[in-house]
């Protein structure tokens, strides 16, 4: 799920040039870098979660500004670095999911930070790693603004009168809406006008992942929205990285990327990473689960 697309995506240069990966003392200033792409709001967050700190030293991933997509931009350079990728690595910002996937496509980036759908990962285009959150893992809330939240009664007849916006192009939170059955769907292309429709009254809700902070809320331009207490999504499939086949330094990456993400898998870090960092949340572990009909609902997974 992409989120949170905040104003930095308006004027934030399209490219940075700050490399974070710990190199190798033989790497030489003039090589180029290999990109990797990732979205404006991310990084800014990602900078001040890092506060100077190289990602590789990162062992702790809660504090302010962590969340998923930001971990995900820390782990991958770790898993790189384990998997012994030794060119520099610098990052592209782009600010639309179509344009991601157009780069990734074209070669224009070697791989994404974010992790994407296996919907979208098409092996004939893509090296697709193993999966970085596992099927039934992803749960999200349906997300309002804090007096309807306060007096909505999650009941099934109550959830079908609601009306939603999402991205018709998030192929996996657009299907999990439409199989809830819900009055009305609506389509945008960015989080911030998600939020805005939302708080301007003009749709009910939206899917969002929960946040660690206390209320579970998300902001954006002081802009509040909370989840429907009690209720829970989960969001069908698995979520990989995908490395660019048309990249000249594709093939390394991805190897690299699998071999450090093994490392990672077994040394308990990527699970640590997501409950750390809040988007593996246990305070809704005992809400209502509403579970599309093609997964198996996590609670009976073993």
């Amino acid at each position: 799920m992409s989120y949170l697309r905040s104003q930095l995506s308006r004027t934030l240069a399209q490219t940075a040039l700050a490399c974070f990966l710990s190199l190798p003392l033989t790497t030489h200033a003039s090589e180029n870098p290999t990109l990797i792409v990732t979205y404006p709001d991310i990084y800014n967050d990602y900078l001040e979660f890092l506060d100077g700190r190289s990602p590789i030293s990162i062992t702790e991933y809660s504090g302010e500004k962590s969340r998923r997509d930001v971990v995900e931009l820390i782990l991958i350079q770790q898993a790189l670095h384990l998997g012994g990728y030794q060119h520099p690595i610098a990052f592209k910002l782009e600010a639309f999911y179509n344009r991601v996937m157009h780069l990734l496509d074209k070669g224009g980036v070697a791989a994404g930070a974010s992790t994407t759908w296996d919907k979208d990962a098409n092996k004939h285009r893509y090296y697709v790693s193993e999966p970085i959150i596992r099927r039934g893992e992803f749960v999200a809330g349906l997300y309002t603004k804090t007096e309807k939240a306060n007096d909505f009664e999650p009941t099934q007849k109550n959830i079908k009168a609601l009306t939603a916006v999402s991205n018709e192009l998030w192929q996996v939170d657009w299907s999990a809406l439409e199989t809830l059955g819900m009055n009305k769907l609506y389509t945008t292309s960015e989080w911030p006008s998600m939020v805005r429709m939302v708080w301007y009254g003009r749709v009910d809700v939206t899917l969002a992942p929960f946040q660690p902070n206390d209320d579970m809320s998300v902001t954006f331009e002081n802009m509040r929205l909370v989840p429907i207490q009690g209720v829970k999504v989960v969001l069908p499939g698995t979520r990989h990285w995908l490395v660019s086949k048309a990249h000249p330094q594709g093939k390394k990456v991805f190897s690299a990327l699998e071999e450090g993400i093994a490392k990672l898998r077994e040394q308990g870090t990527i699970a640590r990473a997501y409950r750390e960092s809040g988007f593996f949340d246990h305070r809704v572990d005992n809400w209502l689960e509403i579970t599309p009909d093609d997964l198996t609902p996590y609670s009976e997974k073993k």
